[in-house]
Protein backbone atom coordinates (compact mmCIF):
# COMPACT_ATOMS: atom_id res chain seq x y z
CA UNK A 1 0.00 0.00 0.00
CA UNK A 2 1.77 3.11 -1.25
CA UNK A 3 -0.05 5.51 1.07
CA UNK A 4 0.02 3.38 4.22
CA UNK A 5 -0.06 5.51 7.39
CA UNK A 6 -0.77 8.71 5.43
CA UNK A 7 -3.81 10.91 6.03
CA UNK A 8 -5.77 12.70 3.32
CA UNK A 9 -8.48 15.35 3.27
CA UNK A 10 -10.82 15.39 0.28
CA UNK A 11 -13.31 18.22 -0.10
CA UNK A 12 -16.47 17.44 -2.02
CA UNK A 13 -15.74 13.85 -1.12
CA UNK A 14 -19.32 12.61 -0.93
CA UNK A 15 -20.13 12.46 -4.63
CA UNK A 16 -18.75 11.94 -8.12
CA UNK A 17 -15.03 12.59 -8.57
CA UNK A 18 -14.55 13.23 -4.86
CA UNK A 19 -16.08 9.89 -3.93
CA UNK A 20 -13.86 8.09 -6.43
CA UNK A 21 -10.80 9.86 -5.01
CA UNK A 22 -11.69 8.88 -1.43
CA UNK A 23 -12.09 5.23 -2.40
CA UNK A 24 -8.85 5.22 -4.38
CA UNK A 25 -6.77 6.82 -1.62
CA UNK A 26 -8.28 4.54 1.02
CA UNK A 27 -7.54 1.48 -1.12
CA UNK A 28 -3.91 2.64 -1.24
CA UNK A 29 -3.79 2.70 2.57
CA UNK A 30 -4.56 6.32 3.47
CA UNK A 31 -6.97 7.38 6.17
CA UNK A 32 -9.43 9.79 4.58
CA UNK A 33 -11.19 12.85 5.95
CA UNK A 34 -14.28 13.16 3.77
CA UNK A 35 -15.63 16.71 3.72
CA UNK A 36 -18.94 17.52 2.07
CA UNK A 37 -21.77 20.01 2.47
CA UNK A 38 -24.09 16.98 2.49
CA UNK A 39 -23.17 14.97 5.56
CA UNK A 40 -25.25 11.97 4.47
CA UNK A 41 -23.18 11.67 1.30
CA UNK A 42 -19.96 11.97 3.31
CA UNK A 43 -21.17 9.31 5.75
CA UNK A 44 -22.14 7.01 2.89
CA UNK A 45 -18.66 7.21 1.37
CA UNK A 46 -17.06 6.81 4.80
CA UNK A 47 -19.13 3.66 5.22
CA UNK A 48 -17.80 2.28 1.95
CA UNK A 49 -14.25 2.97 3.10
CA UNK A 50 -14.65 1.37 6.51
CA UNK A 51 -16.50 -1.65 5.11
CA UNK A 52 -13.49 -2.25 2.89
CA UNK A 53 -11.24 -2.14 5.93
CA UNK A 54 -10.07 1.45 5.68
CA UNK A 55 -10.22 4.45 8.00
CA UNK A 56 -12.47 7.43 7.32
CA UNK A 57 -13.95 10.47 9.00
CA UNK A 58 -17.11 12.05 7.59
CA UNK A 59 -17.44 15.81 8.10
CA UNK A 60 -20.12 18.35 7.19
CA UNK A 61 -18.21 21.33 5.84
CA UNK A 62 -19.24 24.52 4.09
CA UNK A 63 -16.05 25.37 2.19
CA UNK A 64 -17.10 29.01 1.89
CA UNK A 65 -16.49 29.38 5.63
CA UNK A 66 -12.88 29.78 6.75
CA UNK A 67 -13.99 28.86 10.28
CA UNK A 68 -15.45 25.55 9.08
CA UNK A 69 -12.30 24.81 7.09
CA UNK A 70 -10.20 25.45 10.19
CA UNK A 71 -12.46 23.12 12.17
CA UNK A 72 -12.27 20.48 9.41
CA UNK A 73 -8.49 20.36 9.56
CA UNK A 74 -8.53 20.29 13.36
CA UNK A 75 -10.98 17.36 13.35
CA UNK A 76 -8.64 15.41 11.09
CA UNK A 77 -5.65 16.27 13.29
CA UNK A 78 -7.53 15.24 16.42
CA UNK A 79 -8.65 11.96 14.84
CA UNK A 80 -5.61 10.89 12.83
CA UNK A 81 -2.78 13.07 14.16
CA UNK A 82 -1.48 14.40 10.85
CA UNK A 83 -2.32 15.64 7.36
CA UNK A 84 -0.22 14.41 4.44
CA UNK A 85 -2.53 14.97 1.47
CA UNK A 86 -5.07 17.61 0.52
CA UNK A 87 -7.33 17.14 -2.49
CA UNK A 88 -9.38 20.29 -2.98
CA UNK A 89 -12.03 18.80 -5.24
CA UNK A 90 -15.14 20.86 -4.53
CA UNK A 91 -16.50 23.01 -7.34
CA UNK A 92 -19.65 24.60 -8.73
CA UNK A 93 -20.84 26.44 -11.82
CA UNK A 94 -24.01 28.50 -12.26
CA UNK A 95 -26.34 27.11 -14.87
CA UNK A 96 -28.74 28.61 -17.35
CA UNK A 97 -31.81 26.95 -18.89
CA UNK A 98 -31.37 23.17 -19.30
CA UNK A 99 -27.81 23.40 -18.00
CA UNK A 100 -26.61 25.27 -21.07
CA UNK A 101 -24.84 27.95 -19.07
CA UNK A 102 -25.14 31.73 -18.95
CA UNK A 103 -23.67 34.50 -21.05
CA UNK A 104 -21.34 36.80 -19.16
CA UNK A 105 -23.67 39.78 -19.25
CA UNK A 106 -26.48 37.76 -17.66
CA UNK A 107 -24.51 36.69 -14.58
CA UNK A 108 -25.56 38.24 -11.29
CA UNK A 109 -23.28 39.52 -8.55
CA UNK A 110 -24.43 36.64 -6.36
CA UNK A 111 -23.65 33.98 -8.98
CA UNK A 112 -20.19 35.43 -9.60
CA UNK A 113 -19.34 35.70 -5.91
CA UNK A 114 -20.69 32.24 -5.05
CA UNK A 115 -18.70 30.54 -7.81
CA UNK A 116 -15.48 32.33 -6.89
CA UNK A 117 -15.86 31.53 -3.20
CA UNK A 118 -16.53 27.84 -3.74
CA UNK A 119 -14.02 27.19 -6.52
CA UNK A 120 -11.12 29.50 -5.69
CA UNK A 121 -11.41 31.01 -2.22
CA UNK A 122 -12.12 27.61 -0.65
CA UNK A 123 -8.90 26.28 -2.20
CA UNK A 124 -7.02 29.13 -0.55
CA UNK A 125 -8.72 28.47 2.80
CA UNK A 126 -7.90 24.76 2.67
CA UNK A 127 -4.29 25.26 1.65
CA UNK A 128 -3.76 27.94 4.28
CA UNK A 129 -4.94 25.56 7.02
CA UNK A 130 -3.05 22.41 6.01
CA UNK A 131 0.26 23.98 5.00
CA UNK A 132 1.52 24.67 8.57
CA UNK A 133 0.89 21.03 9.50
CA UNK A 134 2.73 19.85 6.40
CA UNK A 135 5.60 22.26 7.01
CA UNK A 136 6.04 20.90 10.52
CA UNK A 137 6.74 17.49 8.95
CA UNK A 138 8.65 18.86 5.93
CA UNK A 139 6.38 16.78 3.73
CA UNK A 140 3.04 17.05 1.96
CA UNK A 141 1.09 16.75 -1.26
CA UNK A 142 -1.63 19.11 -2.42
CA UNK A 143 -3.82 18.62 -5.48
CA UNK A 144 -6.19 21.35 -6.61
CA UNK A 145 -8.94 20.89 -9.17
CA UNK A 146 -8.62 23.20 -12.14
CA UNK A 147 -10.37 22.77 -15.50
CA UNK A 148 -9.84 22.80 -19.24
CA UNK A 149 -11.97 25.95 -19.23
CA UNK A 150 -9.51 27.59 -16.87
CA UNK A 151 -6.83 27.16 -19.51
CA UNK A 152 -8.60 28.39 -22.60
CA UNK A 153 -12.11 29.62 -21.79
CA UNK A 154 -15.07 28.49 -23.83
CA UNK A 155 -17.70 30.18 -25.94
CA UNK A 156 -21.37 29.58 -26.50
CA UNK A 157 -22.33 30.02 -22.87
CA UNK A 158 -21.60 26.37 -22.03
CA UNK A 159 -18.76 27.22 -19.67
CA UNK A 160 -19.54 30.52 -18.08
CA UNK A 161 -17.25 33.34 -17.03
CA UNK A 162 -17.03 32.92 -13.24
CA UNK A 163 -16.31 29.20 -13.56
CA UNK A 164 -13.52 29.72 -16.08
CA UNK A 165 -12.06 32.67 -14.20
CA UNK A 166 -12.11 30.80 -10.88
CA UNK A 167 -10.38 27.79 -12.43
CA UNK A 168 -7.75 30.01 -14.04
CA UNK A 169 -7.18 31.37 -10.55
CA UNK A 170 -6.73 27.82 -9.25
CA UNK A 171 -4.04 27.24 -11.89
CA UNK A 172 -2.14 30.36 -10.81
CA UNK A 173 -2.54 29.44 -7.15
CA UNK A 174 -1.03 26.04 -7.98
CA UNK A 175 2.03 27.66 -9.57
CA UNK A 176 2.49 30.09 -6.69
CA UNK A 177 2.19 27.47 -3.95
CA UNK A 178 4.46 25.04 -5.79
CA UNK A 179 7.21 27.67 -5.84
CA UNK A 180 6.64 28.75 -2.25
CA UNK A 181 6.60 25.24 -0.80
CA UNK A 182 9.21 23.37 -2.82
CA UNK A 183 11.87 24.03 -0.19
CA UNK A 184 9.57 22.44 2.40
CA UNK A 185 9.22 19.21 0.37
CA UNK A 186 5.54 19.97 -0.21
CA UNK A 187 4.43 19.31 -3.77
CA UNK A 188 1.48 21.20 -5.25
CA UNK A 189 -0.16 20.15 -8.50
CA UNK A 190 -3.50 20.44 -10.23
CA UNK A 191 -5.68 18.14 -12.30
CA UNK A 192 -7.50 19.75 -15.20
CA UNK A 193 -10.60 17.73 -16.16
CA UNK A 194 -12.75 18.20 -19.18
CA UNK A 195 -16.30 16.79 -19.21
CA UNK A 196 -16.93 14.02 -16.70
CA UNK A 197 -19.80 11.55 -16.34
CA UNK A 198 -21.99 11.80 -13.27
CA UNK A 199 -21.24 15.39 -12.40
CA UNK A 200 -24.12 17.73 -11.57
CA UNK A 201 -23.32 19.83 -14.63
CA UNK A 202 -23.69 16.93 -17.06
CA UNK A 203 -26.76 15.55 -15.23
CA UNK A 204 -28.56 18.88 -15.62
CA UNK A 205 -27.83 19.14 -19.35
CA UNK A 206 -30.12 17.69 -21.97
CA UNK A 207 -29.19 14.37 -23.62
CA UNK A 208 -28.82 16.21 -26.92
CA UNK A 209 -26.42 18.71 -25.36
CA UNK A 210 -24.37 15.92 -23.80
CA UNK A 211 -24.13 14.08 -27.11
CA UNK A 212 -23.00 17.22 -28.94
CA UNK A 213 -20.41 17.87 -26.25
CA UNK A 214 -19.07 14.31 -26.39
CA UNK A 215 -18.61 14.50 -30.15
CA UNK A 216 -16.31 17.51 -29.74
CA UNK A 217 -13.90 15.47 -27.60
CA UNK A 218 -11.19 13.64 -29.57
CA UNK A 219 -11.85 10.43 -27.61
CA UNK A 220 -15.61 10.91 -28.28
CA UNK A 221 -16.73 10.32 -24.70
CA UNK A 222 -16.85 11.91 -21.28
CA UNK A 223 -14.35 11.00 -18.61
CA UNK A 224 -15.24 8.76 -15.70
CA UNK A 225 -14.80 9.77 -12.05
CA UNK A 226 -12.50 6.79 -11.53
CA UNK A 227 -10.24 8.04 -14.33
CA UNK A 228 -9.90 11.41 -12.63
CA UNK A 229 -9.19 9.62 -9.35
CA UNK A 230 -6.32 7.76 -11.00
CA UNK A 231 -4.80 11.04 -12.20
CA UNK A 232 -5.10 12.55 -8.73
CA UNK A 233 -3.67 9.42 -7.15
CA UNK A 234 -0.64 9.63 -9.42
CA UNK A 235 0.05 13.18 -8.19
CA UNK A 236 0.02 12.14 -4.52
CA UNK A 237 1.83 8.83 -5.00
CA UNK A 238 5.59 8.15 -4.89
CA UNK A 239 5.49 7.83 -8.69
CA UNK A 240 5.25 11.65 -8.98
CA UNK A 241 7.92 12.49 -6.39
CA UNK A 242 9.75 14.83 -8.81
CA UNK A 243 6.64 16.63 -10.07
CA UNK A 244 5.39 19.94 -8.69
CA UNK A 245 3.63 22.89 -10.29
CA UNK A 246 2.08 20.63 -12.93
CA UNK A 247 -1.38 21.14 -14.43
CA UNK A 248 -2.24 17.62 -15.51
CA UNK A 249 -4.78 17.45 -18.33
CA UNK A 250 -7.28 14.61 -18.01
CA UNK A 251 -9.83 15.57 -20.65
CA UNK A 252 -9.86 13.11 -23.53
CA UNK A 253 -7.87 15.49 -25.71
CA UNK A 254 -10.14 18.55 -25.34
CA UNK A 255 -7.12 20.69 -24.52
CA UNK A 256 -3.65 19.77 -25.67
CA UNK A 257 -0.76 21.91 -24.49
Amino acid sequence: MELKDEVAIVTGGGFGIGEAVCLKLAAAGAAVGIADINIKNAERVAGLVTTAGGRALAMKVDVMSSAEIKNMVQQVMDTFGRVDILVNNVGVSPKGPKGEGLRTWLISDEEWDFTMRVNLTSAFYCCREVIPHMMSRKSGKIVLMSSSVGKQGAGGGTAIAPYGASKAGVINLTFTLARELASQNIRVNSVSPGLVEGTMMRASASPESNERAAQKIPLKRFGKPAELAEAIYFLVSPASSYITGEILDCNGGMVMD
